[in-house]
């Protein structure tokens, strides 16, 4: 399983990422996707001094002002309907929806600089999940258990954090995840290795287990093929129920003897 990560300090994120904190470099969004968005439009508003472009809450600084410009766009959308100006309407919400664009793209590569920061030189069999929003993690998280299964890994760590640092002191990123897996045919645990991780591992079937609904697995003989139903070597053969029948047979012509020698003698 690797070294035992150190223990996570917090949860109070957990965004839309690439498997395992590695992402090749098509799956980030760039920094002119984040300005124009998937429509190729100027930003309505660039930010220019939301911070580093390397630096992940710089991006979720500016993903956040896009939402809100987006509620606001939304707003005055609405209320211009409802005053019958149909032009400003279709403006603003055209506006709207360019800020939530830009907003997507900027939490994407907010979500891509934490997975890289989080998990560069760390195992593969480990995942860690600081920074990310809960719906962010936990398609990251779906994602991570395919991609384990389908390497045939034993266990995944999740490193999701004790929740220290959440909004409240309420923790949500651990279980959020816990009810993921929990929806899986994965074994987990809690708190291991350490307090703030949950280790997962995957349920591979045992050879010749039978699953409850379903037909008894054939056995199979060393001399020849399948036996249905039973293990070979079990239940009657053939030469003893002839045996008994012929038993069952003598025993019934005595009788019958018997009583023919009664009935003469009378």
């Amino acid at each position: 399983m690797g070294n035992a990560p150190s223990t996570p300090a917090s949860d109070s994120h957990a965004a839309d990422g690439p498997s395992y904190g590695r992402p090749p470099a098509d799956r980030a969004p760039s920094a002119a996707r984040a300005k124009h968005g998937s429509t190729g439009h100027p930003d309505p508003d660039p930010l220019p001094a939301f911070g580093d472009p390397a630096d992940p809450d710089s991006w979720r600084r500016k993903g956040d002002a896009h939402l809100h410009e987006r509620a606001a766009a939304a707003a005055a959308s609405q209320a211009a309907y409802l005053r019958h100006d149909y032009k400003a309407a279709g403006t603003q919400s055209k506006l709207a929806k360019r800020h939530g664009t830009a907003a997507d793209a900027a939490h994407a590569r907010a979500v891509a600089l934490l997975l890289r920061r989080n998990n560069d030189g760390k195992p593969r069999n480990q995942l860690d999940l600081h920074g990310l929003r809960v719906a962010e993690a936990l398609a990251e998280v779906e994602r991570a258990l395919a991609a384990a299964r389908g390497a045939g890994q034993a266990r995944l760590v999740l490193i999701v954090g004790r929740g220290l640092h959440s909004k409240d002191g309420v923790a949500r990123l651990r279980p959020a995840m816990e009810g993921l897996v929990r929806k899986h045919d994965v074994r987990y645990a809690l708190g291991v290795p350490n307090e703030g991780c949950i280790t997962v591992e995957f349920v591979r079937p045992v050879p010749g287990a039978v699953k409850a609904g379903r037909r008894p697995v054939q056995a199979v003989s060393q001399h020849g093929p399948p036996v249905r139903g039973r293990p070979e070597g079990k239940g009657p053969e053939r030469g003893g129920r002839v045996w008994r029948v012929a038993g069952i047979c003598v025993v019934c012509v005595c009788v019958v003897d018997a009583l023919v020698r009664r009935l003469r003698a009378r």
